[in-house]
């Protein structure tokens, strides 16, 4: 991994490809994180370094707490402003600690209007191709139209375990508080506190569960016109450049990894999100959800799994 020095800039430029492809060589920075209220600096592409308390981050930016897609492209050379007209280009963040369990919350605002073709990720993920990885991401669509929560858990590479919402508010309005809890017995989504997936460490009965690599927290907006709205079929709108995604509030109460050790190993750690999982209201609240705005459930989808569904359907539902 690249490490670069403060006062330089580069530039994320996604084509359409996975945001992690591009993660070799995004910048690191080391040091103590900090977890007061999240992008409350003043970002200024001219004169800005990447290290910003608990984030490096990967430009383009725009405004405070804001990332967006622009209308052209921004690449930063010493952190000098160039142009060249690029609909590929995306923008993000990355924390600089790895986590290897953690209670991760944050407060977007999605993209408005005619969102389609965008997608605004956050996410946790190692990297390799056994990686592990928890996803959030919300498919942009055409106004009117409802976004769609994308959720997905990848354990030693593998993936396919999608599950997809449509929310009860818009998110486009206000900020909304979206979490990931991530202990050794299971994940939980979470929005505005209201649970909507939980996927169970099932290991006992041959279930591989994302327990020993740590993660970092990413999130980023990109064009996926390709996939992201009605199967690829509306393609985004760039009459309706800039697209912008609003951030903050981030807080995350995470087991920070280090040097191959566990900021939770001491005896003297009393965090109850360890071992917290569902009681019987969130259960509640959990089926009202599925029950009411559950769009789609890869452990129902017959036409994707002819021979039988994956192990795990037997115990997530």
């Amino acid at each position: 991994m690249q490490t670069m020095q403060k006062g330089q800039c580069r530039l994320i430029n996604k084509r359409g490809g996975n945001p992690l492809e591009e993660a070799s060589w995004l910048s690191s920075f080391m040091g103590v994180v900090t977890y007061s209220k999240f992008l409350e600096s003043q970002l200024n592409l001219s004169t800005t370094s990447e290290d910003y308390g608990a984030f490096a981050y990967l430009l383009p930016l725009k405004l405070p707490g804001q990332l967006g897609i622009p209308s052209q492209r921004k690449t930063i050379n010493k952190c000098q402003r160039h142009h060249e007209k690029d609909k590929g280009s995306g923008s993000g963040f990355r924390s600089k600690s790895e986590y290897l369990f953690g209670k991760i919350d944050i407060q977007l605002k999605l993209v408005p209007g005619n969102s389609a073709g965008t997608v605004t990720a956050y996410y946790l993920t190692s990297l390799g191709p056994t990686h592990d990885e928890i996803d959030f991401e919300f498919l942009g669509n055409l106004s009117g139209d409802p976004y769609i929560v994308h959720t997905n858990v990848f354990t030693q590479g593998k993936g396919s375990r999608e599950q997809q919402f449509y929310l009860w508010f818009d998110p486009t309005k206000d900020f909304h508080t979206y979490s990931i809890l991530w202990n050794p017995q299971n994940i939980i989504f979470s929005v505005d506190g209201t649970p909507i997936r939980q996927f169970k460490n099932l290991e006992p009965n041959g279930i591989a569960f994302p327990k020993n690599q740590p993660m970092r927290i990413y999130s980023s907006l990109w064009n996926a016109d390709d996939w992201a709205t009605r199967g690829g079929q509306v393609k985004t709108d760039w009459s309706k450049a800039p697209f912008t995604a609003s951030y903050r509030n981030f807080n995350a109460q995470a087991c920070t990894w280090s040097s191959g050790a566990s900021s939770c190993a001491s005896s003297t750690n009393n965090s109850s999100w360890l071992n917290q999982g569902l009681d019987t209201t969130s259960q509640q609240r959990i089926q009202w959800v599925q029950k009411n705005y559950m769009i789609y459930n890869y452990c129902t989808d017959k036409k994707r799994f002819p021979q039988g569904f994956p192990p795990e359907c037997s115990f997530n539902i």
